[in-house]
């Protein structure tokens, strides 16, 4: 669920950074799925979008549910091994959703850090991607049956400055 918070009183141009501690649980699933959504929003067809950093045992993603129907695109994944800690052990989690103008463009600057393994893409505006915009609201995801976690010391930063945030 979207937490309560709006972003854009820490970012006034949705740009964040959020760290939160994650502590897998003894018997989760095996294809347990973890992480953190950012720039969550309704598309113009009443679906859910938003920017999804999914964890798990086999690896890490960078997802878009697209601003149109909220479609799941993968943009970038990468594999790993024993990159999560057991119970009791956490897991330090930082994700960066950076909007930033580049040559005439705007971008989604996106990375995850997960105990220092980094994924990091950079997803233009075009007409040639998938439709992305930003939204106030950020996520903790957990997926698939069994799956068992805690987050701890969940924190959202940004750039604010001046008195209309």
């Amino acid at each position: 669920m979207p937490a309560p918070y709006d972003i854009t009183k820490a970012a006034h141009d949705y740009s964040v950074q959020i760290d939160t501690q994650m502590y897998v649980a003894d018997g989760s699933a095996a294809d347990s799925i973890y992480g953190v959504s950012c720039w969550n929003h309704k598309t113009h067809s009443g679906g859910s979008a938003a920017f999804l950093f999914y964890v798990s045992k086999s690896g890490v993603q960078i997802a878009l549910w697209d601003n149109v129907d909220g479609t799941e695109h993968i943009l970038k994944k990468k594999s790993w091994t024993n990159v999560l800690l057991p119970t009791p052990k956490p897991n330090s989690i930082r994700v960066l959703c950076l909007q930033r103008d580049r040559r005439g463009g705007t971008v989604a600057e996106l990375g995850i850090s997960v105990n220092g393994n980094v994924l990091t893409d950079v997803y233009a505006k075009s007409t040639k991607n998938y439709a992305w915009a930003t939204g106030d609201r950020v996520a903790l995801l957990v997926g698939l049956t069994g799956s068992k976690v805690f987050y701890d010391n969940f924190e959202i930063t940004g750039d604010c400055k001046g008195t209309n945030c």
